[in-house]
């Protein structure tokens, strides 16, 4: 099992930055017996707000999808379960930094 983050980020101000970040996890069958080989991929766009400078709050908007539907599902995957082959979740955490 493994995968490959890439990120971007640009600058829009002092407070303020805009990211995006795509992933690409590859699912072996090790952890999770009788899955075979899936590639699973993320893509989330998000912003950074700084208010302080020791202080980053990011919401951020994030989209996952597969292409082997039957053996994720099939097998008890939890991410993708009712028969799901995509979902989007919406997340928003804050940094304090000192």
């Amino acid at each position: 099992t493994f995968g490959i983050n890439q990120y971007l980020i640009y600058t829009l101000s002092d407070c303020w930055s805009a990211g995006y970040r795509f992933e690409w996890y590859n699912v072996s069958e090790a952890p999770f017996g009788g899955i075979g080989n899936v590639d699973i991929y993320g893509s989330t766009w998000g912003l950074n707000y700084k208010p302080h400078a020791n202080v980053t709050i990011r919401p951020e908007l994030r989209y996952d999808w597969h292409r082997d539907d039957a053996a994720l599902v099939n097998n008890n995957f939890p991410i993708f379960q009712e028969g799901g082959r995509d979902q989007f979740s919406f997340g928003i955490d804050s940094v304090f930094t000192f």
